[in-house]
Parts: C-alpha cells; structure tokens; sequence
C-alpha cells in the first residue's frame, strides 16, 4: 500500500507530545539537580521515563507544535515530572558512562 500523498500547503507531523514534554522536563529538572548532564545520562533518563507514560500521538503542523505542548492538563504535567524525577535519579544512582 502505497503513502498518502503529502500535503503541498503546510508540512503534517506525527508527533508523541509525551516524548517532546520528557525531553524538555528532563532538561529542566537535571540543570537544578546534582547529576551528571552528559547526552547519555540525559538520553538514559528520558527513555526510562517515556517507559513509564503512556504515549499521546498528535498530528500537527509543523509550526504549531510548541502551542499544543503547553495544551497538557496539570495532573498530567504532575505525573511526568514524578516520572522524569524518578528516572534521573536512577540515572544518577546507575550511570552507563563509557558503555555502549
């Protein structure tokens, strides 16, 4: 079966807004706590996140991604921060450096 044939307008994306959020709060959360910043231990901590939440798939504009990133409710937003806590605490307890 072939694609659907793109949209000539505007570019569509499929997006998991779950891994876009990880990825900003991790950020955040590692920049005020005592653990190493290196893109393994950051990469490390948002995969064991992202195992814990359930993925929410958006479709979107190119453009108008970061509008639907700050469209999440607060008791989810309370639940990836718990989530993205937890994982880089692990992190920190268990870092891979110098593995592959």
């Amino acid at each position: 079966m072939a694609p659907p044939t793109k949209n000539t307008e505007s570019e569509l994306l499929l997006v998991n807004i779950t891994e876009e959020l990880v990825k900003r709060r991790v950020l955040e959360l590692m920049e005020t706590m005592d653990v190493c910043r290196c893109e393994r231990c950051y990469l490390d901590a948002c995969a064991i996140a992202l195992n814990s939440l359930k993925p929410r798939y958006v479709t979107t504009d190119k453009g108008s991604l970061m509008s639907k990133l700050g469209t999440t409710d607060i008791p989810y937003q309370a639940q990836l921060t718990v989530c993205a806590t937890r994982a880089i605490m692990k992190v920190r307890e268990h870092p891979h450096h110098g593995q592959t």
